[in-house]
C-alpha cells in the first residue's frame, strides 16, 4: 500500500506542475468513505462469499472536457479478529479451540463520469460513472484445537485471490467554492465469473448476482479558476 501512496504523492506535483491555467482539461483529487460490497471468489471454492466493509476510496481524476472525466482509484480495507472457545468431551478433559485471521483487500478502479447538462437547484449536479474494477484479496489464519492438553488439529491457511468486476451507477455532486464539491456515489457492480443462481441470492440478494455500493466524499479541483 505504501508504494501506491508514494505514486500518488509523487504523480500530483508532476502533474500539476505540467498543467496550464485554463478552465480545461482540470485535475481533481477525491476522497470518498462508504460501505462497498462485492461478491468474492476465491481459489478452488465454487460458493463465492460476500465483502460487506466500510473502506476510504482515494481517487486522481481528469475532466477533458465541461462533461467528460475519467478517475483513477484506490481503496484499501484491513479485518482481523480472534475467537475462542472452552469444555469439556465425554471423559471430562478440557477441551480448547483458539483461532484468528486477518484479511486485507484493495480495490483499484477506473472510471468515467460523465456530468448531465441540467443543474437541479444551485450548485447540485448529477453524474453518470462506470467502468472496471479489480479488487485483490489475502486472507490468512490458524486454528488449534486442544483436548486434554494435547493438540488434536491445527490448520494454517493463506488464501490470495484477485476479482474483476464492472461497474454503473450514479453520482451526485454539490459545489461550494471554486475549488471545493461534495460527492456521493450510489453504484452497482457484477462480477465477471458466473456462478449458480442460488450463491448469486445467497450472497447479493438477487439472481443476477448485482452489488451495491454507497460513499460519501470531497472533491478538491486543482488549479480551476
Amino acid at each position: 500500500m505504501r508504494h501506491y501512496l508514494f505514486l500518488l504523492c509523487w504523480l500530483f506535483p508532476a502533474v500539476l506542475h505540467a498543467q496550464d491555467t485554463s478552465s480545461f482539461p482540470r485535475w481533481y483529487g477525491s476522497l470518498q468513505y462508504g460501505r462497498q460490497n462485492y461478491q468474492l471468489f476465491r481459489p478452488n471454492n465454487p460458493e463465492p462469499w460476500r465483502t460487506n466493509q466500510r473502506r476510504p476510496q482515494l481517487a486522481l481524476g481528469y475532466q477533458f472536457t465541461p462533461r467528460w472525466a475519467v478517475q483513477a482509484g484506490w481503496g484499501p480495507a484491513r479485518y482481523s479478529g480472534t475467537n475462542s472457545a472452552i469444555g469439556t468431551n465425554e471423559l471430562g478433559q478440557p477441551l480448547t479451540e483458539n483461532s484468528w485471521g486477518e484479511d486485507r483487500s484493495n480495490v483499484f478502479s477506473v472510471s468515467g463520469r460523465y456530468t448531465l447538462p441540467r443543474e437541479v437547484l444551485k450548485h447540485l449536479q448529477f453524474e453518470i460513472v462506470g467502468g472496471p474494477i479489480v479488487l485483490t484479496d489475502h486472507n490468512w489464519g490458524e486454528t488449534t484445537h486442544t483436548e486434554n492438553g494435547q493438540v488434536t488439529l491445527y490448520h494454517k491457511s493463506d488464501i490470495r485471490s484477485v476479482n474483476v468486476y464492472a461497474l454503473l451507477g450514479a453520482g451526485a455532486v454539490y459545489s461550494f467554492g471554486r475549488h471545493f464539491q461534495a460527492t456521493a456515489d450510489l453504484t452497482f457492480n457484477k462480477n465477471f465469473k458466473r456462478t449458480l443462481d442460488a450463491y448469486n441470492v445467497y450472497t447479493t440478494g438477487n439472481r443476477a448476482g448485482i452489488s451495491r455500493s454507497v460513499s460519501l466524499g470531497v472533491r478538491y479541483r486543482f488549479l480551476y479558476r
